[in-house]
């Protein structure tokens, strides 16, 4: 068996679209039945833009593939993840 290689790397903004996607899949079906207004991909786009961080996300990924995304913050005590989304097709295998 060939040994996979799993890794992270400082998100930028170009991976804007990726981590949206991810984002979108994960999180619109627990949101959506609660909202007190109809899903609009468009402007949940923009509200997701306006509060995604690149400068402290790190994209996740398996043999060099972009497989997710998450942010933690790291002190000489502590690792606090702030969130971690994986794409559908790698949950449930480990790797969060």
């Amino acid at each position: 068996m060939t040994e996979r290689i799993l890794a992270t790397r400082p998100a930028t903004e170009g991976d804007f679209d990726f981590v949206w996607s991810i984002y979108l899949d994960a999180v619109r079906p627990m949101i959506e039945p609660k909202l007190d207004r109809v899903w609009d991909d468009a402007d949940e786009r923009e509200r997701f833009r306006s509060i995604w961080q690149p400068a402290v996300a790190h994209i996740i990924t398996l043999d060099a593939q972009p497989i997710g995304w998450g942010a933690a913050s790291i002190s000489d005590d502590q690792v606090v993840i702030g969130h971690l989304y994986l794409d559908k097709d790698h949950r449930g295998k480990g790797y969060g």
